[in-house]
């Protein structure tokens, strides 16, 4: 097959969309397809181009058999809602030219777009108009519904035109996937015909994320003592996670469970507040390390005892936290923050995979943390079962070779 993947975020990035998107083009790619990309520099999840990067030129690269159109991309320094809107907007107009030429010249047998963002869809469906390709838009998120949940957009006649917007051109698509059966079924509650939406879940490679001890960790290379029990955030520090409920936390700890340490690790559009209110707060229990590299994921995982899965309430059944395929397969005691009957709190509860909290609750964070620090055998618990269900659930190739399957149904 050949394969168009477009998308704003994509490897190097290590978390969230673009390392997903990255995995399953190189996937493809050694199956024998061809694999073409149509992305932006990376900049996520630090808001800011990499170093070897320009944000105000067109780049073509190759990651082993994978061809990568780099298209020039705006990146606010202090992102908000407008700012996003047009740094959205800027890959759009800079990518329209690449998918044009790509439809026409190569005419790939499927366009395969990746949702955030939306503004990747019209060029999608005027790509494959003009070149007769199949279509397949996989939606990680929710987009629409996060802008206006989390406060970035509001407006009900302005969320009302877009979601009956949204209807409307993603039943243009051939299929319409999405990464939980919650997710799919809101696919279809939006409009979505039954039969073009279907189940493609975030995976996990279960050989290279594996269980190591502390020793194996990073606690000595940071000077953490053994008996000290790590608290650990990792991935991105934006407005979603809702991290700011650590400070409360964090302070009622220093004096009352000394022992407990609060670690930060990953870049985000928040993160330099955030280490500046811990500065204020005083707060020496809280401490910030930076995105480790992939090859470090293990042992950055290995580093703590308790793992926190935070986001804010209402966004629990739009976007699945990659970050718990991670832990998952590390096999960590995850402390999730959901709201009761969403997929998130379903998932983690009825398999016993980790704790599972009120969101937006400082005194529930607090005993939650506290309960998991006490008892060794519960963290035990979800940490045999986490490493299982990735084992059994998450696996990358079967999860794959689904995927191509579809894949080849399509264009055939």
């Amino acid at each position: 097959m050949k394969i168009l993947i477009y998308g704003i975020n994509f490897w190097p990035e290590l978390t969230g969309i673009g390392k997903y998107t990255g995995e399953m083009a190189e996937w493809l790619a050694e199956r024998g397809h061809q694999i073409e990309v149509i992305t932006s520099p990376p900049y996520y999840p630090g808001w800011r181009i990499q170093d070897d990067y320009s944000g105000w030129r067109y780049r073509t690269e190759c990651r082993g058999k994978v061809k990568i159109y780099r298209c020039p991309l705006w990146v606010p320094s202090k992102p908000n809602g407008l700012k996003r809107i047009f740094h959205l907007l800027s890959f759009m107009l800079s990518s329209l030219p690449v998918m044009l030429v790509k439809s026409i010249g190569w005419k790939p047998d499927m366009i395969w777009a990746v949702e955030p963002t939306f503004f990747t869809v019209p060029p999608t469906l005027l790509g494959a108009g003009l070149s007769g390709s199949r279509t397949w838009l996989h939606l990680q998120d929710f987009e629409i519904d996060a802008a206006f949940g989390l406060g970035l957009v509001k407006g009900s006649l302005i969320l009302k035109g877009l979601i009956t917007f949204e209807r409307w051109i993603m039943n243009k698509y051939n299929l319409v996937s999405s990464i939980s059966d919650a997710m799919v079924a809101k696919l279809i509650s939006r409009g979505v015909e039954p039969t073009k939406a279907v189940l493609f879940p975030n995976w996990v490679d279960t050989d290279k994320i594996v269980p190591l001890s502390i020793d194996q960790s990073l606690r000595a290379e940071w000077n953490i003592a053994a008996n000290r029990i790590v608290v650990l955030y990792a991935g991105n520090i934006g407005k979603k996670q809702g991290l700011e409920l650590l400070f409360s936390v964090a302070g009622d700890f220093k004096e009352k469970h000394s022992q407990i340490l609060f670690i930060i690790a990953g870049e985000g559009a928040a993160k330099s507040e955030l280490m500046q209110a811990a500065a204020d707060r005083k707060l020496d229990n809280i401490i910030f390390k930076p995105l480790q590299p992939v090859e470090r994921l293990p042992v950055l995982l290995a580093s703590g005892d308790i793992h926190l899965v935070l986001q804010k309430r209402g966004v629990a059944d739009l976007a699945m936290p990659s970050k718990l395929t991670g832990i998952f397969a590390a096999g960590g005691a995850a402390l999730v923050t959901a709201d009761a009957g969403t997929a998130l709190h379903k998932i983690v509860e009825e398999n016993r995979l980790g704790l599972v909290i009120e969101p937006e609750s400082s005194g529930a964070l607090a005993l939650g943390i506290e309960r998991l620090a006490q008892d060794m055998n519960l963290r035990k618990e979800f940490k045999d079962n986490a490493r299982r269900f990735a084992r059994e659930k998450l696996n990358k190739n079967v999860i794959l070779e689904e995927f191509e399957q579809r894949c080849l149904a399509l264009t055939s």
